[in-house]
């Protein structure tokens, strides 16, 4: 999860690298770690917007958002610290009528930081394209899950000849618990807990992981064996849910399309895709589950933050749904996320906004 004073250490080396001098606004608790990386990291001064201290100080570095309304500021670049969702929509609303020529950025906007590279704005592109969503034609979506982090979007489509398989547990079965509410079995498997946090007579835990190949020492298993040795080797139907910091790359660049086949709905949080070093691998990864499936869902993890180059805001930690192409038919619509069914995983930040998906 990216920090505070990481958000603000981006936000501030990008603007103080376009010659940009800083304004923190207000000089609250975030205001205040914005004014000491200026100072103890970049050596530079802030300016300080704030109402209530501009009546009680003469340093004429230290203003009223009025006073500093009066400033000729194209050339500064005010940073919004309020950490408060309403008092920030407030600040937001204030500025935006004031018109300013400053420009804005707020640290509840956690889309991180720009990105000038060419290479990176072209991978960028090539993932959205690769991930655009398209419209079931006969379904309908639900939420299944948490409200917050653990919940994903799939189509409104279960029933008793379905059978689930769970990847990455922690300490949150809700999108399990959820499932099993339809009367299907789920498979759970973690190789990082001993148990689940509770019992559930349809939930069945293996204290197993997901790769690419047997790696008996390190209890990780494939697809394929832990398919055969639950006797699902030819059952159709499956419903998938994989949250395995980063191992889903080589699950879905080793199984075979056959396997993949057999699963109705899948739905990922895929880590790392911002990292243009495993370009080659993720790429090859999302080729290959668009032969199989299409996808009707895609979310920005606001718990990972983004980077954007380009025109593309990109998450660091990206949730998506597949579907099985001979399953369902899906016609192509606009696409614009978050959706109203759509929550953001940590609740005290804004969603992150992915446009023309």
């Amino acid at each position: 999860m990216i920090s505070v004073y990481d958000i603000l250490d981006n936000i501030i080396q990008y603007e103080l690298g376009k010659n940009q001098a800083v304004a923190v606004y207000p000089l609250n608790e975030a205001g205040m770690l914005a004014k000491d990386i200026l100072s103890d990291k970049y050596g530079k001064k802030a300016i300080i917007i704030d109402n209530y201290l501009a009546q009680h100080t003469d340093d004429i570095m230290v203003m009223d958002i009025d006073q500093f309304e009066q400033l000729y500021c194209a050339d500064i670049t005010i940073i919004i610290c309020e950490l408060d969702m309403e008092l920030n929509r407030e600040i937001v609303e204030d500025l935006r009528k004031r018109e300013l020529v400053s420009k804005t950025r707020n640290i509840l906007d956690i889309r991180g930081y720009m990105i000038e590279s060419p290479e990176k704005e072209e991978y960028f592109e090539q993932i959205k394209r690769l991930c655009k969503v398209q419209k079931a034609v006969e379904y309908g979506l639900i939420r299944i899950g948490s409200e917050s982090d653990g919940g994903y979007v799939m189509l409104n489509d279960f029933g008793d000849d379905n059978t689930a398989y769970s990847f990455g547990i922690g300490n949150n079965i809700d999108w399990d618990e959820n499932i099993a509410d339809y009367g299907i079995d789920v498979y759970c498997y973690d190789h990082t807990i001993n148990q689940l946090p509770k019992e559930n007579t349809r939930l069945f835990f293996q204290k197993t992981g997901i790769c690419g190949e047997d790696d008996i020492e390190n209890n990780l298993l494939s697809m394929e064996t832990i398919l055969n040795k639950n006797n699902h080797q030819k059952k159709n139907r499956l419903i998938l849910k994989m949250d395995v910091e980063g191992a889903e790359w080589e699950f879905i660049n080793t199984i075979s399309i056959d396997t993949l086949k057999q699963f109705s709905q899948m739905t990922f949080e895929l880590h790392g895709i911002t990292n243009i070093a495993n370009r080659e691998m993720i790429m090859r990864a999302l080729e290959k589950l668009n032969k199989t499936h299409y996808i009707i869902w895609v979310h920005g993890n606001n718990g990972g933050g983004s980077e954007t180059a380009g025109t593309v805001v990109m998450p660091r930690l990206l949730e998506i749904t597949y579907v099985n192409k001979e399953q369902y038919p899906c016609v192509e619509a606009p696409y614009d996320c978050p959706l109203d069914i759509d929550r953001p995983n940590m609740d005290e930040y804004p969603d992150i906004e992915l446009k023309n998906w």
